[in-house]
Protein backbone atom coordinates (compact mmCIF):
# COMPACT_ATOMS: atom_id res chain seq x y z
CA UNK A 1 0.00 0.00 0.00
CA UNK A 2 3.06 1.90 0.68
CA UNK A 3 4.73 1.59 -2.21
CA UNK A 4 1.64 2.09 -3.86
CA UNK A 5 1.04 5.31 -3.10
CA UNK A 6 4.92 6.63 -3.12
CA UNK A 7 4.53 5.42 -7.12
CA UNK A 8 1.11 8.00 -7.50
CA UNK A 9 3.42 10.70 -6.06
CA UNK A 10 6.30 9.87 -8.11
CA UNK A 11 4.63 9.40 -11.21
CA UNK A 12 2.30 13.36 -10.61
CA UNK A 13 6.04 14.76 -11.57
CA UNK A 14 5.14 16.72 -8.31
CA UNK A 15 7.45 18.56 -6.08
CA UNK A 16 5.92 19.59 -2.76
CA UNK A 17 7.38 23.06 -0.91
CA UNK A 18 7.59 22.95 2.69
CA UNK A 19 6.42 25.67 4.32
CA UNK A 20 7.35 27.77 7.79
CA UNK A 21 5.12 29.65 9.57
CA UNK A 22 5.13 31.37 13.13
CA UNK A 23 1.34 32.16 14.53
CA UNK A 24 1.39 33.24 17.84
CA UNK A 25 5.23 33.00 18.64
CA UNK A 26 5.01 28.97 17.32
CA UNK A 27 6.90 27.61 14.38
CA UNK A 28 4.02 25.83 12.03
CA UNK A 29 4.69 24.22 8.72
CA UNK A 30 2.42 22.75 5.73
CA UNK A 31 3.48 20.50 2.97
CA UNK A 32 2.12 22.61 -0.41
CA UNK A 33 2.11 21.64 -3.79
CA UNK A 34 1.86 24.56 -6.41
CA UNK A 35 -0.49 24.42 -9.49
CA UNK A 36 0.97 21.67 -12.07
CA UNK A 37 -1.78 23.16 -15.00
CA UNK A 38 -3.24 26.26 -15.69
CA UNK A 39 -2.58 30.09 -15.27
CA UNK A 40 -3.96 33.08 -12.96
CA UNK A 41 -4.90 33.07 -9.32
CA UNK A 42 -5.39 29.31 -8.05
CA UNK A 43 -8.19 28.48 -5.71
CA UNK A 44 -6.92 26.97 -2.74
CA UNK A 45 -7.49 24.13 -0.88
CA UNK A 46 -5.93 23.27 2.89
CA UNK A 47 -6.56 19.90 3.95
CA UNK A 48 -6.61 18.69 7.47
CA UNK A 49 -4.97 15.40 8.59
CA UNK A 50 -6.53 13.17 11.28
CA UNK A 51 -5.67 12.75 14.77
CA UNK A 52 -2.09 10.89 14.79
CA UNK A 53 -1.53 11.87 11.21
CA UNK A 54 0.80 14.31 9.53
CA UNK A 55 1.08 15.77 6.30
CA UNK A 56 2.77 14.06 4.46
CA UNK A 57 0.52 10.86 5.16
CA UNK A 58 -2.46 13.46 4.22
CA UNK A 59 -0.49 14.03 0.95
CA UNK A 60 -0.70 10.72 -0.27
CA UNK A 61 -4.23 10.09 1.39
CA UNK A 62 -5.89 12.66 -0.52
CA UNK A 63 -3.58 12.92 -2.82
CA UNK A 64 -5.30 16.35 -4.34
CA UNK A 65 -2.50 17.64 -5.90
CA UNK A 66 -3.29 14.67 -8.53
CA UNK A 67 -7.03 15.02 -8.74
CA UNK A 68 -6.92 18.66 -8.84
CA UNK A 69 -3.73 19.94 -10.63
CA UNK A 70 -5.05 23.55 -11.08
CA UNK A 71 -5.27 24.14 -7.57
CA UNK A 72 -2.88 25.23 -5.25
CA UNK A 73 -3.13 22.51 -2.64
CA UNK A 74 -2.08 22.69 1.33
CA UNK A 75 -1.03 20.13 3.79
CA UNK A 76 -0.41 21.91 7.50
CA UNK A 77 0.74 19.82 10.22
CA UNK A 78 -0.98 19.14 13.20
CA UNK A 79 0.28 20.09 17.09
CA UNK A 80 0.07 17.44 19.64
CA UNK A 81 -3.63 17.95 20.87
CA UNK A 82 -5.60 15.68 23.59
CA UNK A 83 -8.04 13.68 22.07
CA UNK A 84 -10.25 12.20 24.54
CA UNK A 85 -11.08 8.43 23.19
CA UNK A 86 -7.60 7.31 21.46
CA UNK A 87 -4.79 10.06 22.74
CA UNK A 88 -5.74 12.00 26.78
CA UNK A 89 -2.58 12.72 27.22
CA UNK A 90 -2.04 14.89 23.96
CA UNK A 91 1.08 13.07 22.85
CA UNK A 92 0.05 12.80 18.78
CA UNK A 93 -0.74 15.63 16.27
CA UNK A 94 -4.28 17.23 15.69
CA UNK A 95 -6.60 20.11 15.64
CA UNK A 96 -8.10 21.76 18.41
CA UNK A 97 -11.80 21.27 18.26
CA UNK A 98 -14.23 24.31 19.52
CA UNK A 99 -12.33 27.24 20.89
CA UNK A 100 -9.42 25.56 22.90
CA UNK A 101 -5.68 26.17 22.50
CA UNK A 102 -5.99 29.90 22.44
CA UNK A 103 -7.77 29.48 18.42
CA UNK A 104 -4.07 28.35 17.14
CA UNK A 105 -5.14 26.59 14.35
CA UNK A 106 -7.95 28.93 13.77
CA UNK A 107 -4.98 31.23 13.36
CA UNK A 108 -2.53 29.01 11.58
CA UNK A 109 -5.52 29.03 8.76
CA UNK A 110 -5.37 32.95 8.68
CA UNK A 111 -1.87 32.73 8.15
CA UNK A 112 -1.82 29.89 5.37
CA UNK A 113 -4.65 31.97 2.99
CA UNK A 114 -2.39 35.11 3.75
CA UNK A 115 0.57 32.82 2.52
CA UNK A 116 -1.13 31.44 -0.28
CA UNK A 117 -2.46 34.75 -1.50
CA UNK A 118 1.05 36.36 -1.24
CA UNK A 119 3.33 34.40 -2.26
CA UNK A 120 1.66 31.71 -4.44
CA UNK A 121 -1.09 33.65 -6.40
CA UNK A 122 -3.93 32.04 -4.69
CA UNK A 123 -7.98 33.18 -4.82
CA UNK A 124 -9.13 34.46 -1.92
CA UNK A 125 -12.69 33.87 -3.31
CA UNK A 126 -11.74 29.96 -3.82
CA UNK A 127 -10.94 29.07 -0.58
CA UNK A 128 -11.85 25.49 0.02
CA UNK A 129 -11.15 23.40 3.52
CA UNK A 130 -11.62 19.67 3.98
CA UNK A 131 -10.28 17.22 6.59
CA UNK A 132 -11.18 13.58 7.49
CA UNK A 133 -11.72 12.69 11.33
CA UNK A 134 -10.19 14.81 13.95
CA UNK A 135 -9.50 16.83 10.72
CA UNK A 136 -13.08 16.67 9.53
CA UNK A 137 -14.13 18.01 12.90
CA UNK A 138 -11.52 20.61 12.79
CA UNK A 139 -13.32 21.86 9.22
CA UNK A 140 -16.52 22.29 11.14
CA UNK A 141 -14.44 24.50 13.94
CA UNK A 142 -13.73 26.76 10.80
CA UNK A 143 -16.77 26.73 9.28
CA UNK A 144 -18.45 28.35 12.38
CA UNK A 145 -15.12 30.47 13.03
CA UNK A 146 -14.07 31.91 9.95
CA UNK A 147 -17.43 31.74 7.54
CA UNK A 148 -16.63 34.87 5.98
CA UNK A 149 -13.05 33.32 4.37
CA UNK A 150 -14.50 30.27 3.62
CA UNK A 151 -15.96 29.05 -0.33
CA UNK A 152 -16.90 25.40 0.75
CA UNK A 153 -15.96 22.63 2.75
CA UNK A 154 -16.03 19.04 2.87
CA UNK A 155 -15.68 16.62 5.94
CA UNK A 156 -15.35 12.90 6.54
CA UNK A 157 -16.07 10.41 9.08
CA UNK A 158 -16.15 13.25 11.93
CA UNK A 159 -18.75 14.91 13.91
CA UNK A 160 -19.11 18.64 15.38
CA UNK A 161 -21.27 20.58 13.11
CA UNK A 162 -23.45 22.01 16.15
CA UNK A 163 -21.20 24.62 16.29
CA UNK A 164 -21.83 26.17 12.44
CA UNK A 165 -24.69 29.12 11.98
CA UNK A 166 -24.22 30.38 8.45
CA UNK A 167 -24.82 28.27 5.12
CA UNK A 168 -21.86 27.23 3.12
CA UNK A 169 -21.33 24.48 0.14
CA UNK A 170 -20.92 21.55 1.68
CA UNK A 171 -19.80 18.14 1.57
CA UNK A 172 -20.07 15.14 3.72
CA UNK A 173 -18.47 12.15 3.81
CA UNK A 174 -20.37 9.52 6.46
CA UNK A 175 -19.33 5.57 7.40
CA UNK A 176 -22.21 3.78 8.51
CA UNK A 177 -19.94 1.51 10.30
CA UNK A 178 -17.52 3.75 11.59
CA UNK A 179 -16.19 1.93 14.75
CA UNK A 180 -14.19 5.27 15.83
CA UNK A 181 -16.36 8.04 15.18
CA UNK A 182 -19.85 6.53 15.95
CA UNK A 183 -22.54 7.35 12.79
CA UNK A 184 -25.14 8.49 14.81
CA UNK A 185 -23.09 11.41 15.99
CA UNK A 186 -22.35 11.66 12.06
CA UNK A 187 -25.80 11.61 11.20
CA UNK A 188 -26.25 14.21 13.38
CA UNK A 189 -24.27 16.59 12.27
CA UNK A 190 -25.14 15.77 9.20
CA UNK A 191 -29.29 16.42 9.83
CA UNK A 192 -27.72 19.80 11.59
CA UNK A 193 -25.64 20.60 7.90
CA UNK A 194 -29.17 19.94 5.74
CA UNK A 195 -31.27 21.78 8.66
CA UNK A 196 -28.93 25.10 8.54
CA UNK A 197 -29.05 24.79 4.52
CA UNK A 198 -32.68 23.97 4.17
CA UNK A 199 -31.48 21.26 2.27
CA UNK A 200 -34.30 19.57 0.13
CA UNK A 201 -35.76 16.46 2.36
CA UNK A 202 -36.63 14.21 -0.27
CA UNK A 203 -33.33 12.10 -0.47
CA UNK A 204 -31.63 14.40 -2.49
CA UNK A 205 -30.94 13.80 -6.19
CA UNK A 206 -29.13 10.35 -6.98
CA UNK A 207 -25.44 10.98 -8.45
CA UNK A 208 -24.50 7.02 -7.16
CA UNK A 209 -25.15 4.52 -4.81
CA UNK A 210 -23.42 6.48 -2.52
CA UNK A 211 -23.38 9.79 -3.69
CA UNK A 212 -26.52 12.03 -3.11
CA UNK A 213 -26.94 16.11 -4.20
CA UNK A 214 -29.30 18.30 -2.03
CA UNK A 215 -30.16 21.80 -2.84
CA UNK A 216 -31.11 24.94 -0.43
CA UNK A 217 -29.31 28.03 0.50
CA UNK A 218 -26.17 26.58 -0.30
CA UNK A 219 -25.51 23.16 -1.89
CA UNK A 220 -25.07 20.24 -0.36
CA UNK A 221 -23.39 16.86 -1.35
CA UNK A 222 -23.22 13.41 0.95
CA UNK A 223 -21.07 10.44 0.30
CA UNK A 224 -22.53 7.73 2.99
CA UNK A 225 -20.85 4.81 2.17
CA UNK A 226 -21.20 1.09 4.02
CA UNK A 227 -17.62 0.94 5.75
CA UNK A 228 -15.34 1.92 8.60
CA UNK A 229 -13.24 4.71 9.93
CA UNK A 230 -10.65 4.70 7.00
CA UNK A 231 -10.95 7.79 4.73
CA UNK A 232 -12.18 7.15 1.07
CA UNK A 233 -9.83 7.91 -1.39
CA UNK A 234 -12.92 7.34 -4.32
CA UNK A 235 -14.66 10.33 -2.49
CA UNK A 236 -12.19 13.23 -3.63
CA UNK A 237 -13.27 13.11 -7.24
CA UNK A 238 -16.22 13.39 -6.21
CA UNK A 239 -15.35 16.73 -3.59
CA UNK A 240 -13.57 18.10 -6.59
CA UNK A 241 -16.43 17.78 -8.51
CA UNK A 242 -18.30 19.73 -6.04
CA UNK A 243 -15.32 22.26 -5.17
CA UNK A 244 -15.33 23.35 -9.18
CA UNK A 245 -18.73 23.42 -9.42
CA UNK A 246 -19.20 26.08 -7.05
CA UNK A 247 -19.84 29.86 -8.44
CA UNK A 248 -16.77 31.76 -8.13
CA UNK A 249 -16.64 34.35 -4.77
CA UNK A 250 -19.77 31.83 -3.42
Amino acid sequence: MLIAAAFVILSTNLNPESWSLSVGGVSRTALVYRPSRGSGKAPIIICFHGHGGNSRYAARAYDFQTQWPEALVVYPQGLPTVSARVDPQGKMPGWQMARLRGNADIELFDALVAKATKEANGDTSRVFIMGHSNGGGFVYTLWAARPDAIAGVASANAAGAMRVSRPLPAFIVVGDKDQLVEPKLQHSSLDTVKALLGSTPEGGRKLSDTVHAYSGKAPLVTYIYDGGHDFQKASVPWMVKFFQSLPKGL
